[in-house]
């Protein structure tokens, strides 16, 4: 167990390969959850940066409705993949994986944009 920032700790990692993978389900943008207000912009930057210049395969969990991760996804040429619906008590939200490789589910998904 570690308890470290994560930039740090993606760097931290040695041995890559071509079949090294990270996947990454940060805390999301904009939710009402406390420990989560805590990741801003910033951060989100800095996990996409830190990942790219990792060069490996990779994945993130985030929402649609987050814009700014979406448009970051995009200015940066990731896919995104439409994993479904959440349904919470206040709102339906549609949970996404932005990756750095194609898939099946890629090419049906950029169409939407």
């Amino acid at each position: 167990f570690m308890n470290m920032d994560f930039e740090n700790f993606i760097n931290s990692i040695q041995g890559i390969t071509d079949k090294t993978f990270i996947y990454c389900d940060p805390p999301y943008m904009n939710c009402v959850e406390k420990q989560y207000k805590k990741f801003k912009k910033e951060d989100v930057l800095r996990l996409f940066n830190c990942l790219i210049k990792k060069n490996v395969k990779f994945a993130i969990s985030e929402f649609l409705e987050n814009k700014f991760v979406v448009d970051t996804a995009i200015a940066n040429n990731l896919n995104i993949i439409n994993i479904g619906e959440r349904f919470s008590v206040k709102k339906v939200r549609t949970e996404i994986l932005i990756t750095n490789y194609e898939s099946n589910s890629t090419a049906n998904f950029k169409k939407l944009f």
